[in-house]
């Protein structure tokens, strides 16, 4: 199997990302045939066409998207190649700011996305929107869409992508298994650790509540 790997920076990789990176790329190479693409100080939409379009020159089956302030799991490509038939499928990362909620979506029937709370129970579960941070594109479907794949005009090109596998009834996925964890300064956040790192927060505020009362 021959993928992609794509990232799109904006800033500097912080060191932990870098090391990180640098570490479990190395050992999947040991397995997957890698190439490594991406973008600096490109426009998100744009950026992601670009890595798609590089990925397809280099005769790749999927592109792996990372965004360089996810921190990733050994398994994680091991666990996303097993739903490789799908057009998406991705790691399980939460926001990195307050409320730190999980990125899933659901497609209500006015059309449009609601955010859902997924809980990391080890499961493999359908949704209508996902991250990209950690995410594996199948390309010959995507090869079905309409280009540019990402839209700048959708509030959010990442779940356009996602709706336009939908409207063609493919599958986008949610590995539960590879929990990202996501870059909270001076966090990090994980879906394992964010209800505890919530509760803290709100106790937190709760006491500079209180004191400022007395």
């Amino acid at each position: 199997m021959r993928i992609a790997i794509g990232t799109h920076l904006s800033e500097a990789v912080l060191p932990q990302v870098y090391f990180n990176h640098i570490g479990v790329i190395a050992r999947w190479a040991k397995q997957y045939d890698l190439v490594m693409t991406g973008t600096h100080r490109t426009k998100v939409a744009a950026a992601r066409n670009r890595i798609i379009d590089a990925a397809l020159a280099e005769r790749c089956d999927h592109v792996l998207f990372i965004d360089s302030d996810h921190l990733l799991p050994d398994n994680m490509l091991d666990c996303l190649t097993e739903n490789a038939a799908a057009a998406m499928v991705s790691g399980l990362v939460c926001k990195r700011l307050f409320p730190y909620d999980t990125v899933a979506f659901k497609l209500l029937p006015d059309g449009q996305l609601q955010q859902i709370v997924v809980n990391a129970r080890g499961k493999v579960i359908e949704v209508d929107g996902c991250a990209m941070g950690c995410t594996l594109i199948n390309l010959d479907l995507i090869k079905q869409l309409e280009r540019p794949y990402f839209r700048d005009r959708f509030f959010r090109s990442d779940l356009g992508l996602c709706l336009a596998f939908r409207r063609k009834g493919m599958k986008v996925l949610l590995d539960t298994r590879v929990e990202i964890g996501h870059l909270s300064d001076p966090l990090i956040i994980t879906p394992g650790n964010a209800e505890r790192v919530r509760c803290n927060m709100l106790s937190v505020h709760l006491e500079k509540a209180n004191g400022c009362s007395d």
